[in-house]
């Protein structure tokens, strides 16, 4: 698909994407309902990762739902995308993200000389 390096814009690319699961997975219901349950959830499905983190603007939790989208994605089975909700779905994201988490670096300690023999 050539939309995505055109001025077409993301809305017409969220389009496109979902006509491609349409025709593509017209005989498999099971993986069209995922890929659709999923897209509703993953922040920014048309954007690369490194864009969104560079964006000014988005909430930290967005950046960190698009970071880790993918690696959550492949901790669940497929039972799971088909029968949990998309509401159940994106908690489930946030208490993976909750997990990866890690606490904000603390600042060294700044020498003023005071203490210099």
């Amino acid at each position: 698909m050539e939309a995505s390096r055109g001025n077409v814009s993301e809305l017409g690319i969220i389009d496109l994407r979902n006509r491609y699961f349409e025709d593509e997975y017209q005989n498999d219901q099971v993986e069209l309902i995922k890929r659709k349950k999923l897209c509703k959830i993953e922040p920014f499905p048309t954007v690369k990762v490194i864009d969104v983190m560079n964006m000014l603007g988005v909430p930290e939790v967005d950046k960190l739902r698009k970071l880790y989208f993918s690696t959550w994605l492949c901790t669940l089975s497929d039972a799971q995308v088909v029968y949990m909700n998309e509401a159940a779905l994106s908690a489930d994201l946030d208490k993976f993200i909750a997990g990866k988490s890690i606490a904000p670096p603390v600042p060294a300690p700044i020498n003023t000389g005071a203490n210099l023999n």
